[in-house]
């Protein structure tokens, strides 16, 4: 499930930047941090790639709205506090033309919220490649956020996992419920008995 993080804006920032504060925001998903600055650029940073989460301090004159520059690409829509995102690879952004970076600046309202946040999905994703029962809620959390098709390959994951560890059918259960298969659940059910 994905945390939304409102860009930081002044009252004139929308009207200089001509673009409404709502399409101006970053996302912190389960596998990949969107940032969004309505018509003006956007970036998808996959979780995996990230390095290093520091502070950043973006400067007035260094201007506003999806910048270029200093090895980075920033989305800022006012000076001040900031989230340096570095990268162990270089991916390519829209601002708004595809420029490749490895390191993105992002203005958000609460940094250290969206820091936190991109800290917890990564060490879930960790955690949950060798955890079968993180791997189930992950993918319960999928299919009651109406991602089936990846609450499905997950299913599918846990199956082939049952060949070769321990999963506890009541875990896989539960997935099924939150996909609405209450038959297969019933099965899994039988199996844990």
């Amino acid at each position: 499930m994905a945390t939304r993080f409102p860009m930081r804006t002044a009252r004139w920032s929308d009207i200089l930047l001509m673009n409404r504060p709502d399409r101006m925001e970053a996302e912190v998903g389960d596998e990949m941090v969107s940032i969004r600055m309505g018509w003006l650029g956007h970036a998808e940073i996959p979780l995996e790639h990230i390095a290093r989460i520091d502070g950043y301090r973006w400067p007035w004159w260094g201007g506003y709205g999806v910048r270029i520059g200093k090895g980075l690409v920033a989305f800022v829509a006012t000076p001040g506090t900031a989230t340096l995102i570095e990268l162990d690879q270089r991916i390519t952004v829209h601002a708004p033309a595809p420029w490749d970076t490895s390191r993105v600046v992002v203005a958000v309202a609460d940094p250290g919220g969206f820091a936190e946040a991109i800290a917890a999905c990564q060490c879930a994703a960790q955690r949950g490649k060798n955890d079968p029962v993180a791997l189930a809620s992950l993918a319960y959390a999928h299919a009651l956020a109406g991602n089936r098709g990846e609450a499905l390959r997950l299913a599918d994951d846990l199956t082939a996992l049952t060949q070769e560890r321990y999963v506890p059918a009541s875990e896989i259960a539960i997935l099924w419920l939150g996909l609405g298969d209450a038959e297969r659940a019933m099965q899994w059910l039988l199996k844990a008995s």
